[in-house]
Order: structure tokens, then C-alpha cells, then sequence
């Protein structure tokens, strides 16, 4: 006869306990779940503890944050060029009073090369503006003829608050220009403002050939080689609209006294500016 069984049957890899053990059932292994195995990348998510929705919103914040910081950055950029664009403006509107002098006296007569512009649109509204771009590459900023012989001059004007100009600073355009005037004959420069403090007119040449005469590709306002090439300033002791004092640059030279003029040829000059003299 059998022997009877007392004690409950367990699964294979099971330990084999009393009904009335308080282990009973403790050991049955867990069935194998079905599936795919989860990727490493969602593995290390729920280990830490992160849903897939947890990853994109994190992912979407750090987007934004980036953007946030490239707008600031180029909100930044853009003040400082506008910065710049205006000291240069500034920097031509010193060497144009100093040409309105030249052409009264008879000295020279220079005029701001304007740049070429196309429009193509407006903004609208009440108060409709046009859209422009430049329809062609930069020139040299002056151009012009001096007397006795009516020889041309052609230069270009560069302003730099640092302590040293690059040879970078003119356009490859305003070097092809300045040397096709040069190799006809004309008188070409570099006009260059060190801080609105110090000034110089630069032959083309030594600007040129910057890397054979100073031995590198910039030029300090202490190089021995351009001081022979310093032009005197003065302030005119007005202000411009900003409280600005407004200064005037003799790029030829300084006048010894002011000239005396006759008052037609004076009211002449005035015309030419209103355009009167068409009438």
C-alpha cells in the first residue's frame, strides 16, 4: 500500500514545506514575463526614476533655454555693430566739415561716396518706411580731386576704439577699388581714428604691404612707420544733438587762419547744399 503524502507537492525548484510553515509558498518562483526586452535608454530612465514624457519636457526646457541665450547673444551683437555703425558715422562727419572748408577755400573738392541701395518693400502703415539692401559691395567712403593739379584722391575711413587696427578692417572690394585708382595715378589712403583721440592718413601702400613694413597684419598708433602720417583734429567748441562735442579732422591740413571770403562765394556754397542755384 501507497504511502500517504502529508505533505503539499511544491513546483520543481521549490522547497518542499509544511501547509502549517509560515514560509509556505515563499520559495515558488515567479513566472517569466513576455516581452521585449527595454532599451538601455529606458532602463536608466525608470531607474532613475523618469517617464519618456519626463525626457521630451526636459529636453524641450533645455531647447528653450538655448534659444533664450543665442536671442541675447544676438541681441547684443546687434547693439554693439549699431554702436560702431554710429562712431563710424561720426568718424566721417569730422573729415566732411573739414571738406566743406577744403571747398570753399578752393583747396580740394571731396565728397562722401554714397552707398548703393535698392529698395524692395515698405513696412506699411501710417507710417510706411522702405526696406533697403545694398545693391552692391562698399567703396571707399571718399572721392574727390586737389587742387593746384586736380589730382584724384580716393581713401577710405576706419574708426577703432581698440588699441590697434587689423588690415582685415578694409573689404576685399575697397582694396581691389583702391588699387585700381592707385595704379592710375590717384592719391590713396586709409583714413584711421584711434579712439577719437589720435588720427592718421595712411598711405594705401603701407597699408597694402602691412605684413612686409610692420613684420604682422595690424598697426598701433605708436608704430614708428605712420607718424609721419598723423593729421591734426580740433573741436569746433559746438555739440552735436546728443551734448557731444563736434570735432573736425584736417586730413590735408590745418588751415594757419581762417579764410577770408568773399560773401558771394560764401552764399554760393550755401546754395549748393539747398540746391538753389537750379532756379
Amino acid at each position: 500500500m501507497p504511502k500517504k503524502k502529508t505533505e503539499t507537492q511544491y513546483s520543481k525548484n521549490a522547497t518542499n514545506f509544511n501547509n502549517d510553515s509560515l514560509d509556505f509558498g515563499m520559495n515558488i518562483p515567479e513566472p517569466k514575463k513576455r516581452g521585449r526586452k527595454p532599451s538601455a535608454k529606458k532602463a536608466a530612465a525608470n531607474d532613475s526614476g523618469k517617464t519618456s514624457a519626463d525626457a521630451a519636457i526636459e529636453k524641450i526646457s533645455q531647447e528653450i533655454e538655448d534659444a533664450k541665450a543665442a536671442a541675447e547673444k544676438n541681441k547684443k551683437k546687434a547693439a554693439k555693430n549699431r554702436a560702431s555703425r554710429a562712431k563710424g558715422r561720426k568718424f566721417e562727419e569730422m573729415i566732411l566739415r573739414a571738406c566743406e572748408t577744403y571747398k570753399i577755400m578752393g583747396r580740394a573738392t571731396i565728397n562722401k561716396v554714397p552707398e548703393a541701395r535698392r529698395v524692395i518693400g515698405r513696412t506699411g502703415g501710417r507710417s510706411s518706411k522702405m526696406i533697403c539692401v545694398n545693391d552692391k559691395k562698399a567703396d571707399p567712403d571718399f572721392e574727390g580731386s586737389v587742387a593746384p593739379d586736380g589730382r584724384c584722391i580716393v581713401f577710405d575711413a576706419k574708426h577703432t576704439d581698440k588699441d590697434r587696427i587689423q588690415a582685415t578692417a578694409l573689404t576685399e572690394n575697397q582694396r581691389d577699388v583702391l588699387e585700381l585708382h592707385l595704379t592710375c595715378g590717384a592719391m590713396c589712403y586709409v583714413a584711421v581714428s584711434f579712439g577719437f583721440d589720435r588720427y592718421f592718413m595712411i598711405p594705401y601702400q603701407i597699408w597694402r604691404d602691412m605684413g612686409h613694413v610692420f613684420g604682422r597684419k595690424y598697426i598701433l598708433p605708436d608704430d614708428i612707420q605712420i607718424q609721419k602720417y598723423a593729421i591734426p583734429w580740433e573741436l569746433t567748441g559746438e555739440v552735436d544733438k546728443k551734448g557731444d562735442p563736434i570735432g573736425i579732422v584736417w586730413f590735408l591740413d590745418k588751415p594757419e587762419e581762417p579764410p577770408e571770403l568773399d560773401p558771394e562765394i560764401i552764399q554760393f556754397a550755401a546754395s549748393l547744399k539747398t540746391g538753389d542755384w537750379f532756379e
